[in-house]
């Protein structure tokens, strides 16, 4: 079966991350990722933003080939291992859209006590993959520079913890106390939420992470590929376009 690497990809996207491109690390078939001083990076296909490996013990991070394409696959633990973290900072707007696929389960064997997070902007933005170690919630997290009290989330059980790969995305517009969120799970609207009026949306620059909420805390365990973010709010459409052109890859 031949792999398309890149799916059908709105306008203004800022960095898309694919294990399985070639152009996005030069060996996606080893199996050591290795992390540290001189530690394995992924390259951003569409600008010069990378990702580097964080794992303390350099052996819970691997790439794995499923359904004939490679991906990144990690195991969860408790504490500051494994993920991926910016080499430099993005600077953020009020209007983005984050897309990454996840196929992971729930439960003790799989996760960890520590809340489970996908990715975004470090300690700030994330996807919500359980909102405890035996959870099977999942949704987004967004929290605000005016402190934990004006943060706001939504999980619930939608039916992608099942062990099978999803497309999870979220869009953000609004800004400061009017942020509006929204989730996507396989292209499909799921929820929409939006803050209170103290709530302080995140400036400036930021640290990029993936598999985690900061590199040091909310480690995932399982797959994931294709990561992507947008500086506007995708519409509906757009968001079913980029999942079905994927589907294929992970079916």
């Amino acid at each position: 079966m031949a792999i398309a690497y890149n799916p059908k990809v709105p306008k203004d996207l800022k960095f898309y991350f694919d294990i399985n491109n070639p152009k996005c690390i030069a060996n996606p078939g080893s199996t050591t990722i290795a992390s540290g001083s001189g530690s394995t990076k992924l390259n951003c296909l569409v600008s010069s933003l990378q990702l580097e490996a964080h794992d303390n013990t350099n052996t819970n991070m691997t790439f794995v080939e499923d359904n004939g394409s490679y991906c990144y696959n990690q195991v969860s633990t408790n504490g500051g291992s494994p993920g991926w973290k910016s080499t430099t900072n993005l600077t953020r707007g009020d209007s983005y859209t984050f897309i990454s696929w996840y196929k992971y389960q729930y439960g003790s064997s799989y996760q960890r006590a520590n809340n489970i997070y996908g990715g975004g902007f470090s300690g700030r933005t994330s996807f919500y993959l359980s909102p405890g170690g035996g959870s099977s919630s999942h949704g987004y997290l967004r929290y605000s520079d005016a402190g934990g009290t004006n943060s706001y989330s939504r999980t619930a059980n939608y039916g992608a913890s099942d062990g099978e790969w999803h497309m999870f995305a979220t869009t953000d517009t609004g800004g400061d106390g009017n942020q509006t969120t929204k989730l996507y799970i396989d292209g499909n609207l799921k929820h929409t939420n939006s803050s209170n009026a103290s709530h302080d949306t995140p400036d400036g620059d930021q640290q990029v992470t993936w598999g985690s909420w900061s590199v040091t805390y909310g480690n995932f365990g399982g797959k994931a590929n294709c990561y992507m973010y947008y500086e506007r709010v995708l519409s509906d459409t757009e968001i079913k376009d980029v999942y079905n052109s994927l589907k294929g890859r992970f079916a």
